[in-house]
């Protein structure tokens, strides 16, 4: 079992009536290194729209050795079906069809879980995470630079049917799936060639993989089990 699962399973013991999940966003420099700083998105009510309290931790993270991250052309055929999750609140979270891969998309990043099974060697703990947190748990796209790699106590997306992020596939245009990678709960799933746009950012799905890109710049990176890469 690996960390990523150890804190899943943590965290679904927690689960209550009230779902939060984290989102790394603001981004800014100390002490030479990139520090993102954590916020918890908490759904209140159904009627509430998302508050976004900022969490007491900092997390120092810094662009792994680019050398380390192969560039190449996303392999997503062009997709046949988007929408704009805008409509349904200010935060996204979806998974692509097998589940072993989720993203939380936000108006100012998109963050995803490092996939389940992940076949690479992922940055060193000692340089990509705050004192305290063990092993790196997620991968970040914003607007400037390269992606960011990033430590969290909790997975930054956790696309449950109760979660306030995922009304979007309320709407019909995503499915929901009973994933063995999230407790066998029911979660949002981003059909195979569709794309989820929210603000400068949208994400196309594949079977195994999630594309997501920001769309002013054109910077992407795609998840994968076989590999995190970028452009």
């Amino acid at each position: 079992m690996n960390t990523f699962e150890d804190l899943l399973r943590a965290d679904l013991k927690s689960i209550g009536d009230a779902q939060s999940f984290a989102v790394d966003l603001d981004p800014v420099i100390a002490d030479g290194h990139r520090v993102v700083r954590r916020r918890t998105l908490v759904p209140v009510a159904a009627a509430t729209v998302l508050a976004i309290a900022t969490a007491a931790t900092l997390l120092t993270l810094r662009p792994w050795d680019q050398r380390a991250i192969p560039v190449a052309t996303p392999t997503v055929s062009a997709p046949t079906r988007t929408l704009d999750a805008a409509a349904y609140g200010e935060f996204a979270q979806f998974a692509s069809p097998s589940t072993r891969v989720a993203c939380a998309m936000g108006p100012e990043a998109v963050v995803c879980n490092i996939p389940m099974g992940y076949a690479l060697d992922l940055p060193p703990a000692d340089e990509a995470c705050e004192p305290g947190l063990e092993s790196v748990t997620d991968v970040m796209l914003t607007d400037t630079g390269p992606i960011v790699f990033g430590c969290g106590t909790d997975p930054a997306s956790l696309p449950y049917r109760y979660n306030e992020a995922t009304a979007w596939a309320g709407s019909g245009f995503g499915t929901w799936t009973t994933s063995e990678y999230f407790g066998n709960e029911d979660v949002a799933v981003l059909p195979v060639g569709s794309t989820l746009e929210l603000g400068d950012y949208r994400c196309t799905a594949e079977d195994d993989a999630l594309t997501c890109t920001h769309t002013p710049s054109g910077h992407w990176m795609r998840v994968a089990p076989e590999g995190i890469t970028e452009g």
